[in-house]
């Protein structure tokens, strides 16, 4: 009997380090990279997506950049465990290298050389803030892509379902003194 549960604990936690341990195949705007399928330390070389990767719960170590982060340090998310790596699309890559990341994710229009840099150390993937024809994803489906990315689908969901249920409920209330209402857009 006691073999048997020895070996149960040691498939249990070999299956275990294999989840951990599980890698993907993603494709960005730059190419395929092979990521971490839960990514355990995420550093952003842009603070742009840094609201959107807190709120989907993302282990972010560093970000590059400080408007977002200055603004977040008040807010409803902890940010007092990320470092500031450098300025925005140009972070330096000794800091970068210090957080250990698992998974780096920078804006498709940062350069060439700096996405290339990045993607030495550790893997890197660009995430689309603006499209080739000058257009910009929607909130909700840039949203749905980094979640795609980083492993939270689930979360993401549950979290546009929300919304979207908050939504209706204001428009139920909207809607039957909608012709009542009169207001100025500045």
């Amino acid at each position: 009997m006691k073999k048997a549960l020895v070996l149960l604990m040691f498939v249990v936690l070999g299956f275990a380090y294999a989840q951990e341990d599980a890698m993907r195949t993603i494709e960005h705007p730059r190419g395929t990279t092979e990521i971490p399928t839960q990514p355990q330390r995420v550093v952003l070389a842009n603070d742009f997506i840094l609201g959107n990767a807190l709120s989907l719960g993302v282990p972010v170590v560093g970000a590059a950049g400080r408007a977002n982060i200055d603004t977040l340090r008040g807010g409803a998310y902890d940010t007092s465990g990320i470092e500031i790596v450098g300025v925005a699309n140009e972070p330096s890559l000794e800091r970068l290298i210090e957080l250990e990341p698992d998974l780096i994710a920078i804006e498709h229009v940062t350069s060439d050389t700096v996405y290339d840099n990045l993607s030495r150390i550790e893997p890197s993937i660009t995430v689309a803030t603006i499209f080739e024809d000058r257009t910009l994803p929607t909130l909700i489906d840039f949203n749905r892509t980094f979640a795609e990315i980083v492993g939270k689908t689930d979360l993401i969901e549950g979290q546009l379902s929300a919304y979207e249920s908050r939504l209706e409920e204001l428009r139920s209330q909207i809607d039957p003194i909608r012709d009542e209402l009169d207001f100025n857009i500045l």
